[in-house]
């Protein structure tokens, strides 16, 4: 007799051990990002994204909550390379390694799906990041100030911790997920292409970068901070190469694109080499809400019209499995869908079947 069930419907199938060459991986590139990071942010203490918690989320999500211990570790470093004082560096990892730990939390619960299979699974991210992002800014900001570590005042401390980890989440843990998690499958999703669709990708990748650096590098700093409707329409063309990826070339390609696109932005924006400034300042956010708004919209149109495709191929298997012929009209009662049934009975293909009239496929039964 077979066992009951016993497992909650949240659980996931027991995995295989995780081999420590990938966990060694995991944790060297989250060192190297983070400690990177840390060495290039300003004394503002403001940097463009924070991509260590969006690898600290990956890394949990597919190897296990257990981890946690060497992610704290790491964090410890990096936050201490940042702040260089011991117990804002303690208070800054404890709750970064904790806005990790809360986002795998509630992503399992919800049944997140690593692969963005569906819309909501993109949306999922975003709303996760933004609770888990929200309550650690609100909550370690004033312990951080406490200590006497002070860099600028409270709410816009609030502001670079929130805006950095949502931006630092959603830009870079789909690419994580859709691509680096799963290097066996990257290479046919990234490069499963033929000449053709190779060569449009590239064009419209070079092109959309290239729209992108154009819209930030004339931009001068202070009008970054004061986009209005009349002087937005650049950021609104740097959108179309992002829709266009999405809807011929999908998910995976489109995180790569958005990435990439971010990391042009940036440099594009930074005025390095100019005294007083930095790659990053307060007026940053405004790249960071047009990182979001790319992120998120390439995303979603991706899963979208990869998930329409993934339903349609499942209706047309149950169509053409089925014995009986099976026909499908639109509201002005021309036919749309010919199932295998269909075709040996009255002996018209697909293609010439769609697009009759109702009153002709019964014709064209008739005559037969």
């Amino acid at each position: 007799m077979a066992a009951p069930l016993e497992a909650s419907t949240t659980d996931r199938p027991r995995r295989a051990p995780t081999p420590p060459g990938v966990i060694a991986a995991w944790v060297v590139g989250y060192l190297v990002v983070g400690l990177a990071v840390a060495a290039l942010q300003p004394e503002l203490g403001q940097s463009p994204w924070y991509p260590p918690t969006a690898i600290g989320i990956a890394f949990l999500l597919l190897n296990g909550r257990r981890w946690w211990p060497l992610l704290l570790a790491c964090e410890l470093a990096i936050s201490y390379a940042q702040y260089r004082s011991v117990w804002p560096a303690v208070i800054s990892a404890v709750f970064t390694v904790g806005e990790e730990f809360a986002a795998v939390s509630l992503l399992r619960w919800r049944r997140f799906d690593p692969e963005l299979r569906q819309p909501v699974d993109v949306m999922r991210i975003a709303v996760v990041a933004a609770v888990v992002s929200g309550v650690a800014a609100l909550v370690a900001v004033p312990l951080v100030r406490l200590t006497g570590f002070e860099n600028d005042g409270v709410t816009d401390m609030m502001r670079v911790w929130f805006v950095g980890e949502i931006t630092g989440i959603v830009v870079f843990l789909p690419v994580l997920l859709l691509v680096v998690a799963t290097p066996r499958r990257a290479r046919r999703r990234l490069f499963g292409l033929t000449r053709g669709a190779t060569a449009e990708l590239t064009v419209v990748s070079v092109s959309g970068l290239a729209i992108v650096l154009w819209a930030f590098a004339g931009l001068d700093r202070a009008e970054v901070s004061t986009l209005e409707i009349q002087n937005i329409a650049p950021f609104l063309l740097c959108l179309l190469p992002v829709l266009w990826i999405a809807i011929r070339f999908g998910r995976a390609r489109t995180a790569v694109f958005t990435l990439a696109a971010n990391v042009v932005a940036i440099v594009a924006l930074a005025e390095i080499g100019t005294p007083g400034h930095h790659s990053a300042d307060p007026e940053i956010m405004a790249v960071q809400v047009f990182m979001l708004v790319m992120s998120l919209a390439g995303l979603l149109a991706a899963t979208a019209v990869d998930a329409q495709a993934l339903a349609q191929q499942k209706e047309r298997a149950i169509l053409d499995a089925s014995p009986i012929a099976i026909i499908t009209l639109d509201l002005e009662r021309r036919v749309t869908s010919w199932n295998a049934a269909a075709e040996r009975i009255f002996g018209s293909r697909e293609h010439e079947a769609v697009s009759y009239t109702h009153l002709r496929a019964h014709e064209t039964k008739a005559n037969l």
